[in-house]
């Protein structure tokens, strides 16, 4: 969850707003400004370009759509060292050009490592992103101002 959130500084301009496990029903419009705005955007690029083939994540690529994310894989720790044994992680967000979701996923003992973690945005968004998104981005949706 907390990937998640960080991940809300490239999705909204530096922008950082709080979360929430359960229902809110007016949810706060404005947040901290963690970086100047434009800043995050930079990054974006990069973030994509591992979703791409060649990247380290292109399975998190959904057809249509541009993502951008970053896979990430660590040893387990067991008995105050580390295990031949891995946690992966992939976390990104889409549509690159107005994002509107964040994925964030991770898998304890994977059988493919970070690929496994990387194919999450495809497998769990096919319902709602018709709902919210056209291909290549998504209908104008009220955005809180800086």
């Amino acid at each position: 969850m907390h990937m998640a959130r960080a991940y809300q500084v490239f999705a909204r301009d530096g922008d950082l707003l709080p979360i929430s496990l359960t229902r809110v029903d007016a949810p706060s419009q404005s947040g901290t400004q963690i970086f100047r705005p434009r800043r995050p955007v930079r990054c974006a690029p990069c973030l994509e370009m591992a979703v791409k083939p060649g990247g380290t994540a292109p399975q998190a690529q959904i057809s249509g759509y541009r993502v951008a994310g970053k896979t990430g894989t660590a040893h387990k720790i067991e008995a105050g060292g580390y295990v031949n044994k891995y946690v992966s992680s992939f976390v990104g967000f889409a549509p690159v050009s107005d994002p509107r979701f964040i994925v964030a996923v991770m898998i304890d003992e994977p059988s493919a490592g970070s690929i496994t973690a990387a194919q999450s945005p495809r497998r769990c968004s096919p319902r709602s992103w018709p709902v919210r998104c056209a291909p290549t981005g998504c209908r104008p949706m009220p955005r809180s101002s800086p």
